[in-house]
């Protein structure tokens, strides 16, 4: 006898799949039917970990980014926390799963780490603390 939730899941899947061949289809509705997909790969499968910081991801959702000298960098899947930070840093990420594709085009900003302190920056000042009582 064939497993009923692999059937389902295949059914939904497919379900999925042709809600977004729509080439009309909004950026919020396609990135909530890409939520959804994860969410059943999540029941079904179980979650995994991020490829940048190793945190455990329940929404497996595979991410392309493109930085500012045009390099392509692809991950497994990413934590929220590194997603947004992927998304201020480079030009171009990219979510996808099968048809289903959310791109965010982001500022692109060219942050320089160095060990010069910010221009803007000033030492904190010395604060007494009242003692408690």
């Amino acid at each position: 006898m064939p497993d009923l939730g692999k059937i389902y899941a295949r059914a939904l899947q497919e379900y999925l799949e042709s809600l977004t061949q729509d080439e009309d289809v909004p950026t919020r509705r396609k990135r909530n039917l890409l939520v959804s997909f994860a969410e059943l790969q999540y029941k079904l499968h179980g979650g995994s970990r991020c490829a940048m910081c190793n945190t455990p991801v329940r929404h497996v959702i595979p991410v392309m980014t493109e930085g500012l000298d045009g390099s392509e960098v692809r991950y497994p899947c990413l934590c929220t926390r590194c997603l947004e930070a992927e998304k201020i840093t480079a030009k171009r990420v990219v979510l996808k799963i099968g048809e289903a594709t959310v791109e965010y085009v982001g500022a692109g900003r060219d942050y320089k780490m160095g060990s010069a302190a910010h221009p803007e920056l000033r030492p904190m000042r010395k604060v007494k603390r009242a003692a408690a009582g």
